[in-house]
């Protein structure tokens, strides 16, 4: 929970945007931090000082321009809300901030294969099923063009092997949607399912941690970036890619390059591929 003085009322406005259909964990972990930042400053009755929204929300030379958007971003509506629950406070003219578009990287052929070798090839860690998830994960995000956190929110019970459907829940704008699975790929779960070091319930996570949990952003960070490694596929450094993410901008690129060879137009290529 936020602390200081200001602790409240982050609380309750976290709480309003979960309300509201939210999910809110980045912004939560922002406004923690704010909370944080803020015992360094003295904070009189329902008040919020403008040195520190100033020093707070200013550009720091050690991060990117859109880690230091969010931030403004998530507080100024932070602070638009609590002045409608009696806070003063002024928020400080800041010079507008250029952030630098990503370009997608997407994955060769070539580089495809050796990814997934790389990942095949992963060494066992004893109790835990790491060397299992990690080829089935990064499979099933390139095949399905899922984003990583829509493939390690799935549970079993949301995967039809049968059907070959997966149901995402919860997605994107908070949006549910069903996505259909290749016969080779079902096979591949099937069998990794089989292999578990214990078998699975309907309500578990299907790539599920040592302790259980669904892996974090840090743990896919890292575990892309070994694979990648051993693909022998260079990486920018973070913040720059490859990322796990741009599987999902190749799966788009290869499947409109094969809605177009099969003479379909444009115009209905982007709807189906949506």
């Amino acid at each position: 929970p936020p602390v200081g003085p200001l602790a409240d009322i982050i609380t309750q406005y976290v709480l309003h945007k979960r309300s509201c259909g939210y999910e809110y964990h980045i912004e939560e972990g922002l406004l923690f931090c704010f909370s944080q930042f803020s015992l360094g400053y003295a904070i009189n009755g329902k008040t919020i000082p403008e040195k520190l929204l100033a020093d707070w929300l200013s550009f720091r030379t050690e991060e990117k321009a859109t880690t230091c958007k969010a931030r403004r971003n998530t507080t100024r509506s932070f602070v638009l809300y609590a002045k409608e629950y009696g806070y003063a406070a002024v928020l400080p003219v800041l010079p507008e901030l250029k952030a630098i578009k990503y370009i997608p990287y997407i994955f060769s052929e070539d580089e495809l294969a050796r990814l997934f070798a790389a990942a095949d090839n992963r060494r066992q860690y004893s109790g835990t099923d790491k060397h299992l998830i990690v080829p089935v994960l990064l499979r099933l995000v390139y095949s399905c063009g899922l984003r990583a956190t829509e493939a390690t929110s799935l549970r079993w019970k949301d995967a039809d092997l049968d059907k070959g459907v997966l149901t995402i829940r919860f997605g994107k704008n908070q949006k549910d949607r069903l996505i259909p699975v290749a016969p080779s790929m079902l096979e591949i779960m099937k069998e990794y399912r089989l292999r578990l070091a214990r078998p699975p319930e309907p309500t578990d996570s299907i790539f599920r941690t040592k302790y259980l949990g669904r892996p974090s952003r840090h743990q896919l960070y890292h575990w892309f970036r070994a694979v990648l490694f051993d693909a022998g596929i260079g990486h920018g450094g973070k913040g720059t890619g490859p990322r796990l993410h741009d599987l999902r901008h190749t799966f788009c690129t290869q499947a409109l390059r094969k809605l177009l060879r099969e003479g379909c137009d444009i115009n209905v290529a982007l709807p189906i591929l949506a």
